[in-house]
């Protein structure tokens, strides 16, 4: 190996270690692990798993046409016609404690061939892995639209806060404060019982309310999709690469800067070096 490419694999071990030391995931799925073309089996692994719900279809599939990653790939893939029932799939209650805050990413393809009827997806992040009584945020996911929810009984407002484009995948990010105290990071501060809403790595939701019944200084400790049944619900959805921390990965500015200058500086000093010599 030469001087260059040693250096180089160094700092990526670096830039890897400084990764790992911000990341503590509570709960993880990517799908892979499961039998394409076959249903996300119902599951009480409360490390990795979800719990399917047996009125809806939430298979895995095989990512031929790379929606969501060039390589190989599978994703959960939920579709229903006319339900009557709600809840649509759930996590198991993550193991350990949970988290008053932190941050819940997962990547979704919203295809515009199968439009959604009633209300829309409802992303639930909750104490328990059911009801509004425990839920603290949510978050409506409908025809290109982002909608918040409010209230006790997890409702629509009446406009969109953000859109995202139909038949291609986008990055949700949600990072939620359920404490009692306002929360500072990367991306500013939160205050107590908010969450903010990055979508495809941009702000699109500063300090947006919460829905549902769980106060504040309660910790999260699972999160769930419902179909809002009124009128009965119709739709599909994709989704990947489901992640909850329990810390925030959105780099600080002063952290992204020293990522993009260091593989540089150390390049320039090995052409000094190198220089010097010859």
């Amino acid at each position: 190996m030469n001087k260059i490419a040693k250096a180089l694999a160094i700092s990526t071990l670096l830039l890897g270690s400084m990764s790992a030391i911000h990341a503590t995931v509570i709960f993880s799925e990517n799908f892979d692990e499961y039998t394409a073309g076959e249903p996300v089996p119902w599951n009480t692994d409360y490390s990795e798993n979800w719990l399917q719900v047996v009125a809806y279809d939430f298979d895995t599939e095989t990512d031929s046409s790379h929606m969501f990653s060039a390589g190989p790939n599978q994703y959960g893939s939920l579709s229903g016609s006319n339900l009557s029932s709600q809840m649509v799939a759930r996590s198991t209650v993550f193991d350990g404690p949970g988290t008053q805050t932190g941050q819940m990413s997962f990547a979704f393809y919203d295809p515009s061939s199968e439009p959604h009827s009633g209300n829309g997806f409802v992303f639930r992040i909750s104490n328990q892995d059911s009801g509004n009584a425990k839920a603290a945020f949510a978050i409506f996911i409908q025809n290109g639209e982002l909608i918040l929810a409010y209230g006790s009984d997890i409702i629509p407002s009446a406009t969109s806060f953000a859109s995202y484009n139909q038949n291609e995948a986008n990055q949700l990010d949600i990072v939620f404060n359920n404490s009692d105290s306002p929360l500072t990071y990367s991306g500013g501060t939160i205050v107590a019982g908010a969450m903010d809403v990055y979508l495809n790595g941009e702000l699109v939701g500063d300090d947006l309310g919460r829905a549902g019944s769980l106060g504040t200084g309660v910790n999260i400790r699972s999160f769930n999709i419902t179909a809002k049944t009124s009128p009965a619900f119709t739709g599909t959805m994709y989704l990947d690469d489901i992640v909850v921390d329990d810390s925030i990965s959105i780099p600080e500015i002063s952290e992204s800067s020293l990522y993009m200058g260091i593989i540089p500086l150390v390049l320039l000093a090995l052409r000094r070096r190198r220089n010097k010599r010859s």
